[in-house]
């Protein structure tokens, strides 16, 4: 029990030193940032550590939820309806991308197509992994495939993020629902808490998928939009949040997973940045088409998880709207057609073997 409670206060220190020297040097996402990375060397240096509860997990989807929501416009949904051709297109070159680039991996490794399909599919990690243990994927490397592109997402987005914001004069990185002494009620404080309770359980409620993240932005945003009160957190509640998301990501990683997929590391690398760069180009002419700036569209379209892309998006002054309105409509389709796509990528893949197989008798 207190070897576990000093691993904790280490790695705490630690995150929280190096995520308010990130904050100093203007990082976008760096609690974050920082708190994954320290995590992973962590993990490896401690093979057998704890993990994050569920519980703070939770607890730290709903205030990223909470403070994402209030920062939404609702006029963003209008041009979402006006956009929605240009949204389907980026949805499906992403999709596109991925599924081809599961096939080459299939052909150049040793990986199996069932693995590979569901290993490079953006977004939906736990479905993924989830449907990975109903076929004969090899579901660790699944998940190493899937937490690794998250991984180098959160690092590629970060550095880019904050190159593009600091080539855009005049861009403010000040949020709303951050408390630092600012003229916010009491009223406001505590109901806060309360809101992101009810949007987590409201979210389980419906059965919306990533309920804890979005029942609470579907909140925050109702509660804003009609102006019914302000929501604000404690301006240290949010990077207890980004952090706690750092070390959920980071500590998936283990040295045997790792070990086992060494071989594979380079083209697992090089098949996420062939990913992650298609998806910036379709970001850069997703921008030119909605007119939104190049950070606001870079962030749009890349490859990583809706909570993770949204906590770097805070801190640069990037349309919150637009990036996550274009982040959930990708991330439903993952989740609800996903799945379809991988089983009929694999049905494909065996009515071709038992052809070939007739054939050859």
């Amino acid at each position: 029990m207190k070897s576990k409670v000093l691993w904790w206060a280490v790695i705490g220190i630690l995150a929280a030193g190096l995520g308010f020297e990130s904050q100093v040097l203007s990082i976008p996402g760096g609690w974050f940032v920082t708190a994954m990375l320290v995590a992973i060397v962590a993990s490896l240096i401690r093979p057998k550590h704890p993990r994050v509860a569920p519980a703070v997990l939770s607890g730290a989807q709903a205030v990223i939820g909470v403070l994402l929501g209030i920062n939404i416009r609702p006029e963003v949904f209008p041009n979402l309806i006006l956009y929605f051709p240009a949204i389907m297109l980026v949805m499906v070159v992403t999709i596109g991308i991925s599924l081809i680039g599961g096939v080459v991996l299939s052909r150049v490794s040793s990986l199996g197509r069932e693995t590979a399909t569901l290993g490079t599919l953006p977004g939906g990690a736990s479905a993924m992994i989830a449907l990975s243990l109903e076929t004969n994927a090899d579901a660790r490397i699944v998940a190493l495939m899937q937490y690794l592109r998250l991984a180098v997402v959160v690092l590629t987005s970060s550095l880019v993020a904050g190159f593009l914001t600091h080539q855009t004069p005049g861009v403010s990185k000040s949020l709303p629902g951050l408390s630092s002494g600012s003229p916010h009620s009491w009223f406001d404080l505590i109901l806060t808490p309360f809101l992101a309770i009810l949007g987590v359980w409201v979210g389980k409620l419906i059965r919306l998928p990533s309920a804890n993240f979005l029942g609470p932005i579907i909140l925050g945003l109702l509660v804003s939009g009609f102006q019914l009160f302000q929501p604000v957190w404690p301006i240290w509640v949010p990077p207890l949040a980004y952090i706690s998301m750092g070390f959920y990501v980071g500590l998936l990683f283990d040295q045997e997973s790792l070990f086992q997929a060494g071989r594979l590391l380079p083209l697992l690398l090089a098949n996420t940045l062939v990913l992650i760069g298609t998806c910036a180009l379709a970001g850069w002419a997703f921008a030119w088409f909605t007119g939104a700036s190049p950070v606001s569209g870079y962030l749009a379209t890349t490859p990583g998880g809706g909570d993770s892309v949204a906590i770097i998006a805070l801190g640069t002054g990037a349309d919150l709207s637009l990036i996550f309105s274009v982040q959930f409509v990708r991330f439903l389709l993952i989740v609800f057609t996903g799945p379809f796509l991988a089983k009929t990528a694999l049905n494909i893949k065996r009515k071709l073997g038992e052809n070939i197989a007739t054939g050859t008798n």
